[in-house]
């Protein structure tokens, strides 16, 4: 949110310009790219004005105007979201507690989050929002061995991984069996020698 807005809370937003910019605009409702679209939300009191673009065109909708700020789905840090608060000195708003009940309600997926300070240029204290998990699926009825394997894998590489890419720190072991899906028994199976399941 540009920090010249009248905007501090989510309740604030009635008749908003708010972008949903990145993989967030595929949430909103079909319409072309660059026009507005009037979302009924149930977690604003009132209508807002919805423009969808690429996560790449935010700095530009911000400094314009076009938008007096925006939704974004993606890991963070953002470099992007740091580009744009260079430019236009922005505020991040909080998604509490009572808010991302709401949203769960709907996408048990998502999960209440912290955004630590100082994550983003002129954000001086922690932000709640809500965060969406990493998981990697297969089928039920894949080979319960090559399963085993594939996890073991996969945590054992994580330092590299971690390295290798920059999303690579939000992977942990310790989350991992807390999936919202039911545990595929080669996965379960690593998870109980490594004692993250019971």
């Amino acid at each position: 949110m540009r920090a010249d807005s009248r905007f501090h809370e989510l309740s604030d937003l009635r008749d908003a310009q708010i972008g949903f910019a990145g993989a967030v605009a595929n949430y909103l409702p079909t319409s072309s790219d660059d026009e507005p679209t009037v979302v009924a939300s149930e977690l604003v009191p009132g209508n807002l004005h919805m423009t969808r673009f690429p996560l790449e065109n935010l700095p530009e909708a911000l400094e314009s105007k076009r938008v007096t700020g925006a939704f974004v789905l993606a890991g963070y840090p953002l470099e992007i979201l740091n580009e744009s608060a260079r430019k236009v000195p922005l505020r991040l708003l909080e998604i509490g507690p009572e808010v991302a009940a709401r949203i769960r309600a709907q996408y048990p997926f998502l999960k209440p989050w912290v955004i630590p300070a100082n994550t983003y240029v002129g954000q001086h204290e922690p932000i709640r929002t809500v965060a969406v998990e990493y998981l990697l699926v297969c089928r039920d009825d894949l080979d319960e061995k090559l399963v085993y394997v594939l996890t073991k894998a996969l945590f054992e590489g994580l330092p590299r991984f971690a390295q290798d890419h920059e999303k690579g720190w939000h992977v942990d072991a310790d989350w991992a069996s807390a999936t919202p899906v039911p545990l595929h028994a080669g996965a379960a199976r690593y998870y109980r020698e490594r004692e993250l399941l019971r």
